[in-house]
């Protein structure tokens, strides 16, 4: 768990994998390209924490923001004063995809 200012930060197994695929990804393709995508994901994080309900409500409570620089979106719902990462999804995927990993 990572705490910002009111607001805890969780992230649920699947995203963990989420995370953890795309740094994978990123290390075969570009040497140095998964540390910046890790900074981008955390100045993301970084934005929810401070604000949460500023970001596009996506599927009923589940709201998201897009990654700076990459080509993803994070995920969250807020429960009391947790913020819950559900998932990190590239931008290609179908609705459908993002609809059945969100449920």
């Amino acid at each position: 768990m990572q705490k910002n200012l009111e607001y805890d930060v969780e992230f649920t197994f699947h995203a963990r994998e989420d995370i953890r695929e795309i740094v994978l990804w990123y290390r075969n393709e570009v040497e140095g390209l998964e540390d910046r995508f890790l900074i981008s994901l955390k100045s993301s994080i970084d934005l929810i924490a401070r604000n949460p309900t500023n970001y596009q409500v996506n599927f009923g409570v589940i709201r998201s923001i897009l990654l700076n620089r990459f080509p993803y979106r994070v995920y969250y719902f807020i429960e009391e004063k947790v913020i819950k990462i559900l998932a990190v999804i590239h931008l290609k995927r179908s609705p459908r995809y993002i609809r059945k990993r969100l449920k």
